[in-house]
């Protein structure tokens, strides 16, 4: 009598089988295709079994195949995680299209659609600055716009066992917040009000184009605080660099939006100029901006001792004079 077919008559039924892997090592004398088979109709196992047998020394192939099969259990998991057709496509927020006047005349402009960039930070940095006796409705509102864009969640699933949340109440929380990312208000939502009011001050299509360039760059980073360069701004969406910045001075006028202090500037010798640096655009001016304090960082310095030290570099550098080394 062969092998198979000494086995062929085994009736691999779940106490059988937990036998075997679990509470024997009879496993480590099965032959592959009778293991396989055995494999093929592991036992679904309670939430604390299931544990208990990944947290032992048992074989490796049946504790993928047990965690496979309570996996495969919860299917309400799986469904909520692949998106509801409500909720949209996570990590995408839909284009929508708004009706502008234009020298009398209405426009269609449509916001694009846009992909939310993939960072988890500030959602980590909420979790651990979250109360004690907050620390459940902080997870769930941060795992639903995890989940709404897609954003990775071990970190932030990490900060909440670092609260005490046991890993049945995370299971439990996840489930919960799933359901809710479909009713999250994502920050297209805000940013599209703004545009609806912002979009009135614009009297050339030019100036549209800057506010949907705004509107791109802060829902990509999902904030109503955007770092801006004007310069990079111009040169995105094709217009004169004055453009841009009288557009911002016109908003910040009409209460729209705040900027931030201008911050020190450097010069570029390679380019011949001095470099750009971005600035941040409050959009939501009843919260405070994202510059407090940088008031007490020195202001850029353009006194004439420092345009003629920057010329006699310049000098320099085109071998067109030499360097004093005065102050």
């Amino acid at each position: 009598m062969n092998e198979r077919e000494i086995y062929k008559d085994l009736e691999w039924n779940e106490e059988f089988i937990r036998d075997v892997f679990e509470r024997t090592d009879e496993h480590r004398h099965l032959p592959q295709f009778a293991k396989d088979e055995a494999l093929a109709q592991a036992p679904l196992l309670s939430f604390e079994d299931l544990m208990a047998v990944l947290d032992s020394d048992t074989d490796e192939d049946y504790k993928d195949a047990v965690l496979s099969v309570y996996s495969a259990s919860r299917p309400s998991r799986d469904r909520i995680s692949k998106g509801i057709s409500y909720c949209g496509t996570p990590g995408i927020l839909p284009s929508s299209t708004v009706d502008v006047v234009i020298n009398k005349e209405i426009i269609t402009i449509e916001l694009p659609e846009v992909e939310v960039w993939k960072t988890d930070q500030s959602y980590v940095t909420r979790m651990q600055q979250a109360e004690p006796n907050k620390v459940k409705l902080e997870y769930i509102r941060c795992m639903s716009y995890c989940y709404r864009y897609d954003l990775p969640t071990g970190r932030v699933t990490t900060e909440a066992m670092k609260h005490g949340l046991t890993w049945k109440e995370i299971q439990r929380l996840q489930d919960k917040a799933k359901r809710n990312a479909a009713k999250v208000k994502t920050i297209d939502v805000p940013l599209r009000d703004w545009f609806i009011q912002a979009v009135e001050h614009c009297n050339t299509l030019n100036q549209v184009d800057v506010l949907v360039w705004i509107y791109k760059e802060a829902a990509t980073y999902t904030t109503t605080q955007p770092v801006v360069s004007k310069l990079r701004l111009a040169e995105q969406v094709g217009c004169d660099r004055v453009v841009v910045r009288r557009l911002v001075a016109r908003l910040g006028k009409a209460g729209l939006l705040e900027e931030g202090p201008e911050s020190i500037k450097e010069y570029d010798y390679k380019v011949g100029k001095p470099l750009s640096n971005a600035r941040i655009l409050n959009l939501d001016i009843k919260n405070p901006g994202r510059w407090w304090m940088m008031e007490l960082a020195p202001a850029p310095d353009r006194s004439e001792e420092k345009k003629s030290r920057k010329q006699r570099k310049m000098d320099v550098l085109k071998n067109n004079g030499y360097w004093m080394g005065r102050n």
